[in-house]
């Protein structure tokens, strides 16, 4: 797997450091606000993970499933190829956006055992 760079299309290191201060406060973040840096993930909840290929933040996240799947948690793993981050968010019609908003709702819906309805638009 090649390594991305901390910049990429979409996201960059000074929008990362500004969303990790804002989502902190100043504060120090507990095992489920940051699950990848606790050092004991065992435990922790069946977990739905989703990575983009093109993002810069995908190999810290299929580590942390790698990590929570070795503690024994269930996870559920998605890469979306071709992806960068917020994907969904830039281009919503694309197939690969709606094919990841519908595992999102999939997995809801199993998690709650209901169906669960997309927004209204």
């Amino acid at each position: 797997m090649r390594a991305l760079g901390a910049d990429s299309l979409v996201w960059n290191a000074a929008n990362n450091a500004t969303a990790w201060s804002h989502f902190l406060g100043g504060g120090a973040p507990g095992p489920y606000a940051v699950p990848a840096r606790a050092t004991d993930v065992a435990g922790m909840p069946p977990t739905y993970l989703t990575v983009n290929e093109l993002d810069p933040l995908r190999d810290e996240g299929l580590e942390l499933g790698r990590r929570l799947l070795g503690a024994g948690v269930s996870v559920e793993l998605h890469c979306w190829p071709g992806a960068p981050h917020g994907f969904a968010t830039l281009v919503p019609d694309a197939d690969v956006s709606r094919r990841a908003h519908d595992a999102l709702l999939e997995a809801l819906a199993r998690g709650v055992g209901a169906a669960v309805r997309p927004p209204l638009a």
